[in-house]
């Protein structure tokens, strides 16, 4: 009990500490809130799985982009389906 008022009570000094400071306040806050600052996958996801689900969701996103463009008759420039990257490996360091 005594450690939690004394938390509170230093919590409560340094919000009032930077409250002066909008910057200040939200970076102590976040400091306050966050446990690291990595992002962390879900253990049961491999890298390359991740990598690959957030690229096929952008280019689902571009050819949802496309196709509601060309219902709409606006004119585009298409590039060549070997330019596009969608698979990724690895890298080794």
């Amino acid at each position: 009990m005594l450690m939690n008022k004394a938390r509170s009570l230093y919590l409560t000094n340094l919000i009032n500490e930077n409250s002066y400071d909008q910057h200040k306040l939200f970076k102590t806050v976040n400091s306050l809130l966050s446990d690291s600052k990595s992002l962390l996958l879900p253990l049961n996801v491999s890298p390359k799985v991740a990598a690959n689900n957030i690229g096929n969701y952008f280019v689902q996103k571009v050819n949802d982009i496309y196709n509601h463009l060309t219902q709409n008759n606006t004119t585009i420039t298409v590039y060549p389906e070997d330019e596009v990257c969608c698979e990724f490996e690895c890298l080794k360091w």
